[in-house]
């Protein structure tokens, strides 16, 4: 799983809340995975590369090379993929769950709806945001990748 930090290699925190939210996904239904610290000039350069498109995070990659990205689809994959641990969206009904009954549907919608006040530029990420940016002020790579800005120039503007 790529996984989005300000600097890797260094033991920094992981910063992302839709990494958090595949994160979550993935240990709740047991499954064993590595993480890929990625930083933004990664995501901007090797990753877009790899993806061919507009690459966000997270992103599994799995053995044979597929992609898997956005955490609500890696948290469906994971419904369908692993029926018989719990679910992720109700983790207390019995297992199989019945992906097709209202409550999970219900249910499944109340997790998209609080996803998109937790990671929403709209809706939730701002006070997020405000939370982490005297981080990221201090913590973000000056070094230039590709041409591109550094993610202090890119992130950080006057």
């Amino acid at each position: 799983m790529y996984d989005l930090v300000a600097n890797a290699g260094i033991g920094e925190p992981l910063t992302s809340p839709h990494c958090l939210k595949a994160r979550l996904s993935l240990l709740h239904k047991g499954v064993l995975f590595k993480t890929r610290e990625t930083t933004f000039s990664e995501l901007r350069v090797e990753l877009k590369e790899k993806m061919g498109k507009r690459a966000t995070l997270p992103v599994l990659e799995f053995a044979d090379g597929t992609r898997l990205q956005d955490s609500l689809e890696i948290a469906h994959w994971l419904e369908e993929k692993y029926p018989d641990e719990p679910s992720i969206f109700l983790p207390d009904a019995p297992v199989p769950v019945d992906r097709s009954s209202s409550e999970y549907k219900a249910a499944v919608a109340a997790a998209v709806g609080l996803s998109e006040k937790f990671g929403n530029i709209k809706n939730g990420f701002p006070p997020f945001l405000g939370l982490c940016l005297p981080y990221f002020r201090n913590h973000l790579s000056t070094v230039s990748v590709g041409g591109l800005l550094s993610d202090a120039e890119y992130f950080v503007r006057p």
